[in-house]
């Protein structure tokens, strides 16, 4: 085997070993210009043309109730450009008075310069939310339609999972905490009791 025979045989290694890698993961964040927090999705990325992922989001601030969301996230197929994008999310507050929860599906058009990249140029959502000044209470629903949705790959945004205690969370919704006695019977107050 000859030298050149040599380096374009590690070349193709190489190469191929590159190409069977996983892509890259990194963060989409969904803002609505209109208000409330940045919903991320940690390590997910635009879904392939003709295709759908699932994502969990939680809310960094500001602006936000600290709450998260499940969705699902589509692109069209490449026959239509892949141009647009299919967002439907259920999203639920953890913090601030009362309840509140929020379920849309949202269209949204990626840049044509690239074509198909973030930020994205356009969107459309129509939705339904509901908040209730204190727990428990009834929720009423209300519908919302909404242009502001933007779709970016999170750049400037401090994407960390926020901490926090659990009974601060549960205290500013409304809720009681009870101590435990750990030598008696457990008594329940709120929602699950």
């Amino acid at each position: 085997m000859t030298l050149r025979s040599a380096i374009l045989l590690s070349a193709a290694v190489i190469g191929l070993s590159l190409a069977n890698l996983p892509d890259a993961k990194a963060d989409l964040c969904f803002r609505y210009g209109s208000g409330g927090g940045t919903q991320v999705a940690k390590g997910a990325k635009l879904p392939e043309p003709g295709t759908c992922q699932p994502l969990a989001l939680y809310e960094v601030e500001p602006g936000g109730r600290a709450g998260a969301a499940n969705g699902m996230i589509c692109r069209d197929g490449p026959g239509s450009g892949g141009l647009t994008i299919i967002f439907h999310y259920t999203y639920d507050a953890c913090t601030g008075g009362g309840s509140y929860f929020e379920s849309a599906t949202c269209r949204l058009e990626l840049s044509h310069v690239g074509p198909g990249t973030l930020p994205t140029v356009g969107s459309s959502c129509r939705g339904t939310f509901g908040h209730a000044p204190s727990t428990p209470n009834p929720v009423p629903l209300k519908n919302f339609a909404d242009s502001t949705l933007k779709l970016d790959d999170c750049g400037g945004v401090d994407t960390t999972v926020p901490g926090g205690a659990a009974d601060s969370a549960l205290v500013s919704s409304g809720f009681r905490i009870k101590k435990r006695n750990l030598s008696g019977p457990v008594e329940r107050v709120g929602r699950f009791s």
